[in-house]
Order: structure tokens, then sequence, then C-alpha cells
């Protein structure tokens, strides 16, 4: 391969390395956006988790109460017996006295319950925030990774252009001005085949190049294209290792 081609090669590789920048300005704030959908869903899961818990342990805060309640009310009936006058109040406490030890009892096993639902509860709670911890431990530092790859891509591809400056102007005119007019039709900058003698098919579409494309893009020094896709053949000579 002539230093003029060779020139073109690295063209090609220098754009193509604009193209898959200018990319990932739209494929990699799809995969942030993904994986935080990812997170934020799990975060979801255990939103709900903790909620269940929450209405609970609040459940379990009023049974308490009420059972408090109960039992202060039982003192105060047993209380009020010592100073009944009448029989007919004595019956009356004492039918408080079994009223407040049925919702005394009614407390204590929704108590029970209560708490064994609780401790399922925090059971579901926990694996779920072990989960989601994994997972934020698995997709943050990727986030954060592509998040500065974001901020950084305007530069890059600044870089990049400035080296393409560069090796363009090493680059005889014909082929740049056929480079460029195809290089416009094409998003991903693939634009050269890179042939040799063992080459049967172009590099870019597949398509089988005939021996006479071959010879002329050997012996060309014009740009010499492919007959099925267009893309320009640039003929690279097999260094044949010395025994």
């Amino acid at each position: 391969m002539s230093i003029d081609l060779q020139c073109l090669v690295d063209l090609e590789r220098l754009d193509r390395e604009i193209a898959s920048l200018e990319n990932s300005k739209k494929e990699y704030p799809r995969k942030v956006s993904e994986m935080e959908a990812v997170l934020l869903a799990k975060k979801g899961v255990q939103s709900v988790a903790q909620g269940k818990l929450d209405v609970v342990a609040n459940d379990i805060r009023k049974c308490e109460q009420s059972l408090v309640d109960n039992q202060a009310g039982l003192d105060t009936s047993h209380d009020r017996l010592n100073i009944v006058k009448t029989n007919r109040e004595y019956d009356a406490i004492l039918l408080e006295i079994t009223e407040r030890k049925e919702m005394i009892e009614r407390d204590r096993k929704k108590i029970v319950k209560l708490n064994e639902k609780k401790a399922t509860f925090e059971k579901d709670l926990a694996e779920v925030s072990d989960a989601y911890s994994s997972l934020v431990e698995e997709l943050q530092p990727n986030i954060d990774e592509l998040k500065l790859k974001i901020d950084s891509i305007d530069d890059d591809v600044k870089v990049v252009i400035e080296n393409r400056v560069t090796v363009e102007a090493s680059v005889p005119e014909e082929f740049l001005t056929e480079y460029n007019r195809i290089l416009e039709k094409r998003k991903n900058a693939r634009v050269l085949c890179v042939v040799d003698d063992k080459s049967v098919a172009c590099s870019h579409c597949h398509q089988v190049i005939n021996a006479r494309t071959r010879k002329n893009a050997l012996l060309s020094e014009s740009p010499v294209l492919c007959e099925n896709c267009g893309s320009i053949i640039v003929w690279q000579e097999i260094e044949i290792a010395s025994k």
C-alpha cells in the first residue's frame, strides 16, 4: 500500500472514530436511562415493602395503645367494685370487666398476629433491600462512567477532528473527493474496502470482487470502487515473514 493510500486508511479510521463518538451521544444516554430505570423499579419494590412494614408497625402501635387503654379501664373497673352501693351497679361493673378482658384478649391475639406479619415483612424488606444494594453496586459505577464519557464526548470529537485535518492534507485530491462523497452517505463512516492477494470479497458488502477490479485496484492511481456497494477498494500488500 502506498503512503498516500495509507493516509486514506488512517482517515477512515478517524472518521469511524468520530462516527462512533457521535453515535455515543445517543447510545450512552439511552444506556444510562435504561440502567436508572432498572434501579428505580427495584427502588420502587423496596418502597412498597417498606410501606407494608410501616403499615403493620402502625397497626401494632395502635393495638398496643388499645391494650394499655383497656388494661387501664379494667383496673378502674376493679377499683369501682370496692365502692359500689347497689347490686345493679355491681352487675354493670362486672359486665364492664368482662368486656374489658375480652378486648384485652383480642388486642393480645391481634398483636401476636401483627408481629408475625411484621417479621415476614421485615424479611421481605431485607431481601429486596439487599437486591437493590447489589444492583446499585453493579450498575452505579457503569452509570457514573457513562455520564463522564457523555460529558467528554464533544472534547473527544474535537481532538479527533483536529487529527483528521492533518491526515486529510496528505490524501491525494482525487481520492479525497471520492472519499468525502461516499462518506456523506454513510453514517458509520465505512468508506473503504481493503483487499490483498487473498481477498475474494468486499469487506463492506461481502460481494465477490472480480479479478479485473482487483487488478485495477492494485495498479490504478485513481479510485477504484466496488461494483456492488461503491466502496473505495484499497490494495494492501501482504508482508511475507522471513524464514
